[in-house]
Order: C-alpha cells, then structure tokens, then sequence
C-alpha cells in the first residue's frame, strides 16, 4: 500500500476548503449591520409593482463586504410573530446592493414578495435571521403618501422623509422638493377587471411626451382612443366606459414613441 505524505493530505483538504468556501456566498447567519432595513414605503400610490399594481416595498442594503445568503432568512410587520414570511434558497444580496421586497402578498409573481402588508397607519418590520435572532428591525408611525422613510447615507444614516429612490442609493432632499417622477414608463393593469362597462387605467411617464391609449378588439380594430397628445410626466389615470360594447375580451396599448406595452382586459355584462 503506498502511503501519502501527510503534508500533501494537509494541502489537499485546504484547497477543498477553500474551494466551498468560494462557493458559497456567506455563513448561515447574517450579523446585525450587515443586512439593514435601508428605505421603505407604506402609504403608496405611485410607484407600480412587477405586475402592475401600486405596491408596497421595503428595501434592504447589504452594507458588508461579502455576499450574504437570506435563505432561511424571516420577516414579519409584526414583533411577537417569527414565521410570517421566510425568503427562499435563492435569496442572496451581494456586496453594497440593494434588494426589493414587495410587501403584497403575491407570492406566485416574479419578484420578491412578502406574504404581509405594511399599513400607513404605523406598523414595524423586523428581519430575523432563521434562528430568530433579530438583524435589524423599524416601528415607524402615520405615513406621508408617496414618500418613503429612507437611511441617509445607506445602511448607517437615521431614517428621514425621502422621496422613493428604490434600488438606488438614498440621497437628502430639500424642503419643496417636487411631486414624486417615476424612473420609467409603465402600464399598471386597468382595475376593476373584469369590469362593467367602466373602467380605469393608470400609467407612469418619467418624461414629457407624446402619448397615445387605445383599445382594440381580438381582431386588432380600434374601438376607442383614450389618449393622443403630449402628456406630463408623472402618474395619469384615464377611464374607459366601454358602454357601446359587446362582451369580450379587450387590450390596450399604451405607445410614447420609444415604449409601448399592451394589456388584456375583459368586459362582462
């Protein structure tokens, strides 16, 4: 039997070692300050979610220099519970990033969502590593519609009145700082839906522009202009009474020029 050296075992297992440890993005257990509730928005009706509805978010900052696993991870809106929401497997924060989640509780979206609400009447966030030890944790009171309470400077700073900057890093605004501007266009799912005969649909221009809604049938007819001109930027809402029509299934189109997204609505009499 031909024996190997000690020496060459002892390296081999360091390089396995260090090997996994490269794999993998962090220990289990996430330090407090390493992980913080860095901004988040309780009393929303402007800024539009993955799929298309004005939701709540809480953002967190990774202020470490590592990648930090969430797996495991829980958060709740209420202290005395531990196990209202868990994030999954794939839940990783890297270095100096920043994660959205969605407090909706639509959990069979892409995204980030939690299975609570915030309330603009005051409530608090707490995250827990999965021992449930506590890594960082917010009561807040009433809120300001369409501002959010934001760390200034990321991850160290007290939280102050700021307009959403979501994803980004948090930068301090003055006294009559304008209305809330979106960063992108989008087009939010008209609601109610399905609906009789009215509706209302609701889009975001980061920009002036010239803007065009319409409605059109399964055959790709036009059946109604909602909007055709130059639009603010900002969050419209237009309503469509689709009073002169049959039952069916109906999309709208929203075009800017340089964006254009359609939608599927349905009209039952």
């Amino acid at each position: 039997m031909k024996h190997v050296p000690i020496a060459v075992v002892w390296c081999v297992c360091l390089l396995v070692t260090l090997e996994v440890r490269a794999q993998t993005p962090a220990d289990s257990i996430v330090h407090p300050g390493e992980v913080v509730i860095n901004e988040f928005m309780a009393e929303c009706d402007s800024v539009f979610g993955p799929i298309g509805k004005l939701d709540d978010w809480i953002e967190l900052y990774n202020t470490s220099a590592r990648d930090i696993s969430l797996a495991g991870c829980l958060m709740t809106n209420a202290l005395p519970l531990h196990d209202r929401w868990q994030f999954s497997s794939k839940a990783i924060i890297h270095s100096g990033e920043f994660i959205v989640v969605w407090a909706d509780m639509d959990t069979c979206h892409p995204g980030i969502h939690a299975l609570f609400e915030l309330s603009g009447n005051g409530d608090a966030i707490v995250l827990y590593n999965k021992n449930l030890s506590i890594v960082d944790s917010i009561t807040f009171g009433v809120q300001t519609r369409n501002m959010t309470m934001a760390r200034i400077p990321d991850g160290t700073g007290p939280f102050v009145l700021s307009r959403p900057s979501m994803g980004i890093p948090n930068v301090r605004t003055s006294v009559g700082t304008p209305p809330f501007l979106p960063w992108e266009v989008s087009l939010a799912q008209n609601y109610p839906n399905p609906f009789n005969p009215t509706t209302a649909i609701r889009y975001q221009l980061p920009a002036a522009s010239k803007t065009k809604i319409c409605v059109c049938n399964l055959l790709g007819q036009v059946v109604a202009t909602l909007v055709e001109g130059y639009q603010e930027a900002g969050t419209h809402t237009v309503q469509f009474d689709a009073g002169n029509l049959s039952s069916g299934v109906y999309f709208y189109r929203l075009d800017t020029g340089g964006f254009s997204a359609t939608r599927r609505m349905v009209l039952v009499r």
